[in-house]
Order: structure tokens, then sequence, then C-alpha cells
């Protein structure tokens, strides 16, 4: 349902000018989401109080004095009042970007403010063009970001992950002149004291636990039954993620039905690979 323009919310929505650029593209995209919202009446009238009451005098001088609709103003706003990037240095800065010094975390944001910068250059004020480009470059900000990470055993890892992503591969890829089967190797080490993880035997310093049915015995002096078994480590996360009873009552060597566990290698494959939707 649309609605008819109101000053009030245009004011309180809309931020005046400064000169910052980071504030012209918060009007920008208040332009964008008040329009949505107007009737055809409620639009032109937003495309006035723009003009006459949000931009600084700098900006006027730039733009039209009157426009057909807010989408060809916002197309101007960008070519003019926006810093243009080139899209040649843009692309070169992706393929030849390195980690170098810094973190994969900030590795990785590093490459996808890229990725973001390239697609709005290349899309130069068209909306329709920029899933169609964000698609094809985010293939080269993986590869980018596989390419210059410091570790070479991360960068196989990352180009290997894409490829088994693709049906065709089937999970086996050539890397060199070797045939390998890919798989996610990525795995946490289980006490076989207390039947926590992240900790060996050697370490570990909490009481004995037994992995079926969680109680301060051996294994080898369990004499629980089936529908007894319990798991120490989807216990403690039981009210917090709310799980029900059939959901903790495994063996803790039940990776598969073992949340604690899934929840726990989804968090390192995030970490350790640095985008979370390889």
């Amino acid at each position: 349902m649309t609605e008819k323009f109101n000053l009030k919310t245009a004011t309180s929505l809309l931020p005046l000018m400064n000169g910052n650029e980071s504030v012209t593209k918060q009007l920008i995209d208040a332009i964008e989401l008040y329009d949505s919202l107007l009737d055809n009446d409620g639009k032109q009238a937003l495309t006035n109080y723009v003009l006459k009451a949000r931009l600084t005098e700098s900006a006027k001088i730039r733009l039209k004095n009157v426009y057909a609709s807010n989408a060809l103003l916002v197309q101007d706003m960008r070519r003019f009042l926006l810093t243009t990037k080139s899209v040649a240095s843009l692309s070169t800065q992706l393929v030849q970007i390195r980690q170098n010094n810094m973190s994969i975390e900030d590795f990785r944001r590093k490459v996808e403010n890229l990725l973001v910068e390239l697609t709005i250059a290349q899309a130069d004020g068209n909306s329709e063009a920029l899933q169609i480009l964000r698609e094809t470059n985010e293939k080269l900000a993986i590869n980018a970001f596989a390419s210059g990470l410091q570790n070479p055993e991360l960068h196989t890892i990352i180009k290997a992950r894409k490829k088994k992503q693709k049906k065709t591969n089937l999970g086996h890829c050539l890397i060199g002149l070797d045939g390998c089967n890919i798989y996610d190797a990525v795995d946490v080490l289980r006490c076989y004291k207390c039947n926590g993880f992240n900790r060996s035997v050697k370490t570990c310093k909490k009481t004995l636990s037994c992995p079926k049915c969680s109680k301060e015995h051996e294994l080898k002096e369990c004499k629980a039954q089936n529908d007894q078994w319990k798991c120490i480590n989807c216990s403690s996360i039981q009210a917090r993620d709310n799980l029900n009873t059939e959901q903790i009552s495994h063996a803790s060597w039940d990776y598969e039905n073992c949340s604690f566990y899934k929840n726990l290698i989804r968090k390192i494959k995030s970490e350790v690979f640095g985008l979370s939707d390889l």
C-alpha cells in the first residue's frame, strides 16, 4: 500500500548532506526506500524536497533542477556526487591483493570491500546489472582470497572446496597431476576422560565422565541401556539451544547426532576458512 508524502517523515528519514560521502550514500539509500513507499504525487514531492532541502550548494550545482523520477535523481547523485573509482584499478587491486600481515578476518573484509566497490563501479548506476555482476565477481573474489593467503595449504583447501561445490566434480579434482578426493578435513580433539572437546587426557582437569551416560565412572563399568544414554556435551547446551530429550540421548562419540559437535565444527570452519560460505 502506497502513502502520501509526509514532511515530518522525510525530515527524519533523509539526512542533510554535509560533504561527507557516507552521509550522501545514506541519503541515496533513504530516497530509494521512501520512494518505494509513496504514491505518484508523493514521489514527485520527494524529488522536490530533496532538491530544495537536502543538498549542499555544491551538490545543487552538479545536479539538474528537475527530475522526472527519483530513480533518475539517484542515478545522477551516484554519478556526480560520489567518488568514481576506476574499474581497471579495482580489478587490478583484487587480482594482486595479498594477506601479508593481516589476520584472515581482516583480509577477508578487505577482499569483500573490493568486491563491493568493483561491482558498484561496473554497474554504473544500473541496479539490474548489480546482481549479475556480483555473482560473477564473487568467483573472482574467492580466487583472489585463496591466492592471496599466506598459508599455501589454506589456498589449496579453499580452491578444492570450490571445486567440490560444482556437481560435475563429484568430490574429486586434480591438484597438480594427482587425483584427489575432496572432503572437509576439519576435526576436533575429544578428551577420553571428561569427553569434552579441545583438550586431551593429559591436560584435562575436569571430572571423569562416562561417554555413554555422562555419570562419573569408566566406560567399562557402565551398565546403562540404550535408552539411558546421555551426551554430556549436548546436555550442557540443552537449555540454551532448546534441545529435547531425544537430541541429547546419544553417546559422546556419536558425532552424527551430536548438536554440540556440529556447532563446534561449523564455528571452526568459519574461523579457519575466513569465509563462512565457501
